[in-house]
């Protein structure tokens, strides 16, 4: 093990445990899990964060920012495709990883006073990035509030998966995006 500095071992530490998180779950992110993927010490890890929930808190964070990063939406995208990506309505293998990892966060939050906490940071975020895509759009003659509509696409969203959770033949993701999308084109096409 060569040396680095304390802030260079926290990220290698930040780095691996992410690969775990996306690779195989936030929920099987264990200190001795990433010890071995890492080569590292589990004292060496416990160095740097006190407690296995401190460390996910961490690490959830990081990858929701990443997630979030409208930056990274392909311009030729519509306004429909843009939200509904950033929602999570994608069939990309690379998304999918964040979709479980915001579902284990979400079984997290119910756990722990502390994950609770970043959560809501995360929901809140995500709140904030579907705004500033429509923010990005020109919206003719409309005058709905943006972080209203920002909150009923999320709330949509959230509420669809829910149902999905005790109604999955009912529920199939194809018929969630139909009616996500139908909301979206309905609200941003709505005319005052």
């Amino acid at each position: 093990m060569s040396y680095l500095s304390k802030t260079e071992r926290k990220k290698q530490i930040l780095d691996a445990a992410m690969t775990i998180a996306l690779d195989d779950g936030l929920n099987t992110l264990t200190v001795r899990h990433l010890a071995q993927k890492a080569s590292l010490s589990v004292g060496l890890i416990h160095h740097h964060f006190k407690t296995i929930q401190e460390l996910k808190c961490e690490v959830f964070m990081q990858l929701i920012y990443k997630n979030l990063d409208i930056s990274e939406i392909d311009d030729n995208l519509s306004l429909t495709e843009k939200i509904l990506l950033v929602l999570g309505f994608t069939e990309s293998e690379d998304e999918l990883p964040y979709v479980r990892l915001w579902n284990d966060a979400e079984q997290n939050s119910q756990t722990s006073p502390e994950f609770n906490k970043v959560f809501s940071i995360a929901i809140e975020e995500w709140q904030k990035s579907v705004k500033k895509i429509l923010e990005s759009a020109p919206l003719k003659n409309h005058h709905e509030n943006l972080d209203d509509m920002a909150w009923q696409f999320i709330g949509l969203t959230l509420g669809l998966e829910g149902l999905a959770k005790f109604h999955s033949h009912l529920f199939t993701y194809q018929y969630m995006t139909q009616l996500v999308t139908h909301l979206i084109e309905n609200k941003i096409n709505q005319k005052v």
